[in-house]
């Protein structure tokens, strides 16, 4: 689940999550393929939270997410 204001990519822009419909065209990505892609919103399912949001910031990425939400990451080594 993520929070309201989070940020989708689309074709044409980013998009805050509560904008998005049903039917919509977003950029993900496939883990399998290891490429970004188009992807329809089949389904929209909105919930209340109440609980701990865990909050992923660096440079790049500003995200706040559920704690049940799995997240896909590439470890750099240096």
């Amino acid at each position: 689940m993520f929070c309201e204001g989070t940020e989708i990519l689309t074709p044409n822009c980013w998009k805050k999550i509560e904008d998005i419909k049903k039917g919509e065209v977003i950029l993900s990505f496939n883990i399998n393929k290891f490429l970004v892609e188009k992807d329809k919103i089949r389904e929209v399912i909105k919930n209340n939270f109440d609980g701990n949001i865990i909050h992923l910031r660096n440079r790049h990425v500003n995200i706040s997410i559920t704690p049940e939400h799995k997240i896909f990451y590439k470890q750099r080594t240096y």
